[in-house]
């Protein structure tokens, strides 16, 4: 909501690119809402760990740094467990650290699936989407597999099926 109200206002007064780049503004745009969310949700750790990579973002948009999954992941995680070290043991900061870490480290397969099937088209683009809805779900679910059977003792044979679900779901 906070990049779209900037890239309305941006639509509207171009002349403001000038003072301030529109990815720089969106950084601000997306500060209020995620914060609202954040003192909504009662700041959980998972909540915590996103408004803080979040944060690092901005950051590095503001300095015209490169952007790296992995590194934001790594400086909210820290600045979390400096702040509170006990949260290490915080399932859900667990659970949420693990989900974007499967990302990142699967962020390079996504690249090489986007460009080969970056064919021009209405229903190449949702095919696109589609693959990389379907391999984001069975990266993450792969990559919870071991906490899961650590945490739980089990890994059914319906987590499989979640890979297929939860986007349809969503």
């Amino acid at each position: 909501l906070g990049y779209f109200a900037v890239f309305l206002l941006y639509r509207r007064r171009p002349s403001l690119a000038l003072r301030l780049p529109r990815r720089k503004a969106a950084v601000l745009g997306w500060a209020v809402p995620a914060l609202v969310y954040l003192w909504l949700g009662g700041a959980p750790p998972s909540l915590l760990r996103a408004a803080l990579m979040l944060a690092f973002v901005g950051w590095s948009l503001f300095r015209s740094r490169p952007l790296v999954l992995a590194d934001a992941l790594i400086w909210a995680v820290a600045v979390i467990l400096l702040v509170n070290p006990a949260s290490a043991f915080d399932l859900r900061l667990q659970l949420s650290a693990l989900c974007i870490a499967a990302l990142a480290w699967a962020q390079p397969l996504f690249s090489h699936l986007y460009r080969r099937l970056g064919r021009p088209g209405t229903g190449w683009r949702v095919l696109r989407g589609a693959a990389l809805l379907l391999l984001s779900s069975a990266v993450i679910q792969l990559g919870l597999s071991p906490l899961l059977v650590k945490t739980f003792g089990l890994y059914g044979l319906a987590m499989p099926f979640n890979a297929l679900w939860l986007p349809v779901l969503g």
